[in-house]
C-alpha cells in the first residue's frame, strides 16, 4: 500500500473561436481549440525526511492520522501544505504564510476530489481510501503534488525583456520549458495570463491525476514527447481524447466542472473544462441545474463552506450531465496562432455586464443582435466544415486551392479561379468578421472592452496578411 506510481496528468489550454459569450446559454454552441500548450499535475508518495525543507516543519503539525499533502508550485515560487482527515474527508490547508493569499483552485480541488474518491466505489469507498491513509501514515509518507505549466499560459514579454530578446516567437523557444514567473523588486510575483484558460487546465490535469493515483478513473496513455516533466511519462491528458469507454474522462469531466464552478463561485459555460478534458470539440453547455444541489448545501445555519462527500459523490455521477461534444479540427493546411498581449481581462465581470445589458428592457436591439450572432456562428461553424469535407474529398485540388490563397489578398481571393474551396474560405472571413462587429457591438451598448478599439487596429491588419483567413479577439 505504501508503494504507488507516480502518476502524471496533463491538459490542453483552449481558444474558443466561435461562441463567445452566446456559449453561456443553451442551445447555442461554441468552438474551442485545445492548444498545444498543457498544464501538468504530478502526483507520488514521499517518506515525510524527503519534503523541501521549506515545508517539512510544517508537515511536521500534522496529526498523525492524517494525511500530509505537499504542493510545489515551482513557477510562482509557492510551497502549500495540505492535510486529509479520513474520519471527515476533508482536506484543510495548514496556513504557512497568513500574508500570503491562498489558492483556491488548488485547494478546492484537493478537498473535493478526495472527498468524492473516498465515496467513489472504484476507488475502495470510504473505508478503502481510510485504509490506504492509514497505511501510508503509519509509513510515515506524505502526499507530492507538483504543478507545470508550459510557457504560453503565461505572457513571457518581461521575461524577454530582461534577457535582451526579440519580442518574437522565435525567442520564445529559446526559454526553458516551465520558466517561472518573474518578481518585482518588492518580491511580488508577476503574473500575467494570456487567456488560455489556465485555471481550468489546472483544475483539470489536477483532478485528473489524483483520481487517477487513487485508483478512481483509468485515463488513457499518451506517452511524452521528451523527458520534461521529471522524465516521466504522461497518464492521461490526450489533446483530442474521444475514447471513453469506462467512463473516466467523463467522470474526470464531472468533478473537475464542480470544482471550477465551486473554487469560482459560479456556474460558467463550462466549456474551458470540456476543453481540457476532450481537447477541439463543439460544446453546448450542460444545464446549470445539475450543480444547484451543491450549491444549496453551502452557507445554512452550520456554514458550510464545502458540499457534504455523498451529495457531491452523487452529483458527479448523476445521468443529469446534458452537455454534448462533438470533435472538431481546423481544416487540413489551416492553424491557429495566438498573439501575446501582455494581458487579459477580467471575464466573468465583462460576462455579467454583458448579459445585464441584454437583458435590459431599456435596449430593444441587444435581443437582435444575439440573434444575429448566433447566425454568424453558425454559418462560420458550417463554412469550416465544408472546407474539411473538400479536403477529404479532393486533397490535390484542395492544396491547389489552399496555395492560390495564400498568396493573394483576401480581396483577390474571389477572382483566383480557386472554385468551392476559396469561396468557401472568403465565406468564413465574412462570418468570423460579422461576429466581430456584432461582439464589438456588445460590448460598446454594455460598456465592456469586448474588443477595444487597439485590438481592433491589431486584428484588421493582421487580417490583411497574406495567408490569413481571419483574426479575432477570442
Amino acid at each position: 500500500l505504501c508503494s504507488v506510481p507516480r502518476t502524471r496528468v496533463s491538459a490542453p489550454g483552449k481558444v474558443l473561436v466561435i461562441g463567445g459569450y452566446l456559449v453561456l446559454e443553451r442551445p447555442h454552441c461554441g468552438v474551442s481549440l485545445a492548444s498545444t500548450s498543457r498544464f501538468h499535475s504530478t502526483c507520488l508518495l514521499l517518506p515525510r525526511s524527503e519534503v523541501a525543507p521549506g515545508v517539512a516543519g510544517h508537515v511536521a503539525t500534522v496529526a498523525p492520522r492524517r494525511l500530509p499533502i505537499v504542493v510545489l508550485s515551482p513557477q510562482f515560487h509557492k510551497e502549500f501544505v495540505f492535510e486529509f482527515d479520513p474520519s471527515t474527508l476533508r482536506t484543510t490547508a495548514v496556513v504557512i504564510d497568513t500574508s500570503e493569499p491562498r489558492n483556491g483552485f488548488v485547494e478546492t480541488c484537493l478537498d473535493l476530489t478526495l472527498a468524492f474518491a473516498a465515496c467513489s466505489p472504484a476507488g475502495g469507498g470510504g473505508a478503502g481510501l481510510t485504509e490506504r491513509v492509514a497505511a501510508w501514515t503509519e509509513c510515515g509518507m506524505v502526499l507530492q503534488v507538483k504543478l507545470q505549466a508550459d510557457n504560453d499560459f503565461y505572457s513571457q514579454v518581461h521575461e524577454l525583456r530582461s534577457r535582451g530578446l526579440p519580442i518574437n516567437s522565435v525567442s520564445l523557444k529559446t526559454l526553458p520549458r516551465f520558466n517561472p514567473c518573474p518578481i518585482s523588486p518588492s518580491g511580488e510575483v508577476l503574473v500575467s495570463k494570456t487567456g488560455m484558460g489556465s485555471s481550468a487546465a489546472l483544475t483539470t490535469s489536477l483532478v485528473g491525476a489524483l483520481l487517477q493515483f487513487l485508483g478512481v478513473v483509468s485515463l488513457p496513455h499518451a506517452p511524452s514527447e521528451d523527458e520534461d516533466c521529471d522524465g516521466e511519462d504522461d497518464d492521461g491528458g490526450d489533446d483530442d481524447a474521444e475514447e471513453d469507454d469506462d467512463g473516466s474522462l467523463t467522470l474526470v469531466h464531472n468533478v473537475a466542472q464542480v470544482v471550477h464552478a465551486l473554487a469560482q463561485g459560479k456556474v460558467g459555460s463550462g466549456f474551458d473544462v470540456a476543453s481540457a478534458v476532450r481537447g477541439s470539440q463543439v460544446y453546448t453547455r450542460f444545464s446549470p441545474s445539475v450543480l444547484q444541489p451543491l450549491f444549496d448545501s453551502l452557507g445554512g445555519a452550520g456554514g458550510a463552506t464545502a458540499p457534504p462527500p455523498r451529495l457531491l459523490h452523487d452529483v458527479c455521477s448523476s445521468s443529469d450531465w446534458d452537455q454534448a461534444s462533438m470533435p472538431f479540427a481546423l481544416p487540413d493546411g489551416l492553424e491557429l496562432v495566438m498573439g501575446d498581449v501582455c494581458g487579459g481581462s477580467e471575464t466573468p465581470s465583462m460576462v455579467r455586464a454583458v448579459l445585464r445589458w441584454r437583458r435590459d428592457p431599456a435596449n430593444p436591439d441587444a435581443e437582435g443582435v444575439w440573434t444575429s450572432l448566433a447566425d454568424a456562428n453558425a454559418a462560420a461553424l458550417e463554412a469550416l466544415q465544408a472546407l474539411s469535407s473538400a479536403a477529404a474529398a479532393d486533397p490535390v485540388a484542395y492544396a491547389s486551392s489552399l496555395a492560390l490563397a495564400a498568396g493573394r489578398s483576401a480581396e483577390a481571393w474571389p477572382d483566383a479561379g480557386g472554385g468551392e474551396v476559396l469561396a468557401l474560405l472568403t465565406e468564413v472571413r465574412a462570418r468570423v468578421g460579422e461576429a466581430r462587429r456584432l461582439l464589438k457591438t456588445m460590448g460598446e451598448g454594455s460598456g465592456v472592452p469586448v474588443e477595444p478599439d487597439e485590438q481592433t487596429a491589431l486584428a484588421d491588419a493582421t487580417a490583411d496578411l497574406l495567408g490569413v483567413v481571419c483574426a479575432g479577439v477570442p
